[in-house]
């Protein structure tokens, strides 16, 4: 029978000799003999074995490769001798073959970056496809391609995240009836460990001074409460996070949750807010100093100069850019606070100015004077780099599919002189909607009645019939926000 074989090995190599021929694609079933089988064909008999699950808790730094797989590679009796065998293999979804080190290892960066791309960064326990490929060359220089698939399980290790963090300090009095801060992420509905980026802006702290009875800045101390501790009743008997040093200062700080000391911020760096990073992936916090202000106020003559009463510009990121509507008739100036005692801004505070505005009086710190149309108008200004923008709002409308579903009719709204409010009357589907300005996208308003935001979410409503709309975009109260009423008639 030797010679027997002896001809199926010389067939055989005259034939994988090709593979790179472009007429053999589909040389698992090539046409000379259906008889043949593809373990005689390929010259050997190849399967993998995927080793016991991977649980990178259990890796230290110096654990830079990774074992995936067992091969079991047998010759096919009478096939000619084998030189070497070289693995690769495909992970998850990808199409690209990875070098396999000897013993059946990859390096452990690879093999988490696999894990991660396929299913996100949460340590659990992940069930990996992957495909293992043996090349085996032969000593007349032949080579037989044979693949093996397996499933590699493997979970990746992070800290524990929660899903949300609050600040607890001085500024609210330690507590968490009182006024609350609480982190959050660009994107609330992203996994948390894809995501572990979250941020809160808290004002300074301010006390008052027993001489004089002026607020003056004073040493702001603090912790980080995770969900789990903030929503206990005694929530000091969580697991708070802070500093290994009680008082830290360092504007970034690795954290810690046994023992945490609280950080501090000191009295004399002039901040008026504080923006807090999280990096719950890295267990770090830092610290950038605001000296801008959440909130400007916009008295002049269209209210009355009146600080305490003036319609409200907001700067969610406390960085010195503010959107919001205000009455504006010829001159105005914005107060840092509802006074004129905290600092202003003024004509001398914006280099240039949009169409219809103007500095009447450089160098004076006189009032912005608006040439245009008194009315209700839209502001977006960046005190930070001296850039005014102004934008009457000539009307608002009503848009959406309860008037249409192409989203392309505008029901125009009637503006109230005497409560600065736009109204309108008539019958709606069931639908979405939003408020928008001069029938055009660049200003617009959604999210929820209480609170709209511009870019804002569509507005619901959820049963056809007559209604009665009411949008307020003033902001007059501290904390307030822009809002609507919707009622049916």
């Amino acid at each position: 029978m030797k010679p027997l074989y002896s001809a199926l090995a010389l067939s055989m190599l005259a034939f994988t000799a090709c593979v790179d021929d472009e007429s053999y694609d589909d040389w698992s079933a090539p046409q000379q003999n259906n008889n043949i089988s593809e373990e005689q064909l390929s010259g050997v008999t190849f399967a993998a074995s995927a080793v016991e699950a991977i649980d990178f808790a259990n890796l230290t730094e110096t654990d830079t490769v990774v074992t995936i797989f067992n091969p079991s590679l047998n010759v096919v009796e009478g096939v000619d001798s084998v030189e070497t065998t070289t693995y690769k293999v495909i992970l998850g979804n990808s199409a690209e073959e990875i070098d396999v080190l000897a013993g059946g290892k990859i390096p452990t960066e690879t093999l988490k970056a696999a894990v991660e791309s396929a299913f996100g960064k949460a340590p659990v326990q992940r069930d990996l496809a992957a495909t293992i490929v043996a090349y085996t060359k032969f000593t007349l220089g032949s080579v037989s391609r044979t693949t093996s698939d397996i499933v590699i399980k493997a979970t990746l290790t992070a800290p524990e995240i929660e899903e949300a963090y609050y600040y607890i300090g001085q500024v609210n009095g330690w507590s968490t009836t009182d006024q609350t801060y609480k982190f959050t992420r660009a994107d609330e509905s992203v996994n948390v460990y894809d995501d572990p980026i979250f941020t809160c802006i808290v004002p300074a702290y301010f006390v008052e001074d027993e001489e004089t009875g002026e607020m003056i800045r004073a040493e702001q101390y603090f912790k980080i409460a995770p969900a789990s501790a903030y929503k206990l009743e005694d929530f000091w008997s969580g697991k708070l996070l802070g500093s290994a040093t009680d008082g830290d200062e360092s504007l970034e700080v690795n954290l810690i949750n046994e023992g945490a000391q609280a950080l501090k911020r000191p009295a004399t760096d002039e901040a008026l807010s504080y923006k807090i990073t999280l990096n719950m992936m890295e267990f770090t916090l830092t610290i950038e100093p605001i000296s801008y202000t959440e909130w400007l106020y916009v008295p002049g003559n269209g209210q009355g100069w009146s600080p305490d009463t003036a319609p409200a510009l907001h700067s969610p990121a406390s960085d010195g850019k503010y959107t919001g509507y205000a009455i504006i008739d010829g001159e105005f100036k914005f107060t840092k606070e509802r006074n004129w005692n905290d600092g202003e801004y003024n004509a001398d505070s914006f280099a240039t100015y949009s169409e219809g505005f103007e500095n009447s009086n450089p160098g004076t710190g006189g009032n912005i004077k608006c040439t245009a149309a008194a009315g209700i108008y839209w502001l977006d200004i960046n005190v930070a780099d001296g850039v005014f923008n102004g934008t009457l709002i000539e009307q608002f409308s009503i848009i959406g599919g309860v008037l249409d579903a192409a989203w392309s009719i505008d029901a125009d709204m009637t503006y109230d002189a005497e409560t600065n409010t736009y109204s309108w009357t008539g019958d709606l589907a069931a639908g979405e909607f939003k408020f928008r300005a001069i029938h055009g996208w660049d200003i617009n308003l959604g999210g929820y009645l209480d609170e709209l935001g511009q870019n804002g979410a569509n507005l619901v409503i959820a049963e056809a019939g007559n209604y009665t709309i009411v949008l307020n975009p003033l902001i007059t109260t501290v904390g307030g926000s822009m809002t609507a009423t919707v009622t049916k008639n």
